[in-house]
């Protein structure tokens, strides 16, 4: 009788678990989506032909060879960054923090727990950093990019 209530309590602490895991990535997506909805639309009345010929000639005026690491996070955790060989951050980052960096060759991005951090290089997704909750360590550079 005891072992049946033992596993009683194991089993709702793993739908717990899971339920908790399920919520917090639905929270998570949830404000990743309404962050880049909001980046990309501006209202009607505010945007006029200069606002808008200005944005177009400010994103053509990044340099080709120019890297843009955007990094968020969906938990708190670890994170160090070396743009071109240069530490920029090594610093515990809450839960929804969003930070962007720029290089001119390559970024070295590693987390304490991978699965909480979200990589976009030069606005593009990259892979998670390794396995969900385990220490994880990327290199990325202009290869990164190409189809």
């Amino acid at each position: 009788m005891a072992s049946l209530a033992a596993v009683g309590v194991v089993l709702l602490l793993v739908l717990g678990l899971i339920f908790g895991v399920s919520y917090a990535w639905h929270r998570f997506s949830a404000y990743r989506t309404k962050k880049k909805s909001a980046e990309t639309s501006l209202p009607v009345q505010a945007q006029s032909p200069n606002s808008a010929a200005s944005a177009q000639s400010a994103e053509q005026s990044i340099p080709k060879g120019t890297l843009d690491l955007s990094i968020s996070t969906s938990a708190a955790t670890r994170v160090r960054i070396f743009a071109d060989d240069k530490l920029l951050l090594d610093a515990e980052l809450p839960a929804g923090e969003t930070r962007h960096f720029s290089a001119n060759r390559r970024f070295e991005v590693s987390a304490g727990d991978s699965s909480a951090v979200l990589l976009e290089l030069n606005g593009r997704a990259m892979p998670p950093l390794g396995a969900p909750g385990a220490y994880g360590r990327m290199v990325l550079t202009e290869k990164d990019l190409r189809p």
